[in-house]
């Protein structure tokens, strides 16, 4: 949603940051680093007002060829006690794979969703196509069609609650033999 109005995005996003800001300079420092303190040295408070973040993955051999899966979700309470009026945390997840079909030629599917209202964009996914080994330095290339589901009840800016479809494409850059890649 926020390519069919870029200045509406930005201006939004400011409105976010402006009152984040805002909301950390009416506390004094000393009693940040008071609660700082305090959370850290307490673990058991941790699910009132903290993060967690799992990520598993594998990576193995399929037909003989590369197969990696991933498997992500992130728990954020932090957030909606400071910004989104204290509501239900907020859960994200997603997964993705992908195969390697050939030497040069690989698939990749990607799904991911939010539960709450943090975020613009409800649910996404996308399957396309990579191809390997461009030029001398192997850079990559990928192409896939998705869709994006806007969230309407966004707390950092309403969006409609539709559904629209992309066309994805990204270039890799591999650097110092593929130890340093660069995705613009």
């Amino acid at each position: 949603g926020g390519h069919r109005d870029p200045t509406e995005m930005a201006a939004t996003f400011e409105r976010y940051v402006v009152e984040t800001l805002r909301q950390l300079k009416r506390v004094r420092v000393d009693t940040r680093l008071q609660r700082r303190y305090e959370r850290l040295g307490n673990p058991g408070t941790f699910f009132d007002s903290g993060q967690l973040y799992l990520q598993f993955g594998w990576k193995g051999q399929v037909r003989g060829r590369e197969m990696n899966v991933q498997l992500l979700w992130v728990y954020d309470n932090a957030y909606n006690k400071g910004f989104a009026n204290g509501e239900d945390a907020d859960n994200q997840w997603g997964a993705s794979w992908d195969w390697m079909a050939s030497d040069q030629i690989g698939l990749f599917f990607r799904i991911a969703g939010n539960s709450e209202n943090t975020n613009f964009v409800e649910a996404s996914a996308a399957f396309g196509l990579v191809y390997t080994g461009i030029g001398a330095r192997k850079d990559e290339a990928g192409l896939a069609i998705g869709y994006i589901k806007g969230n309407s009840d966004s707390a950092i800016g309403a969006l409609p609650e539709d559904t629209e479809w992309s066309l994805e494409f990204y270039y890799k850059f591999m650097l110092a033999d593929g130890k340093f890649q660069i995705t613009p």
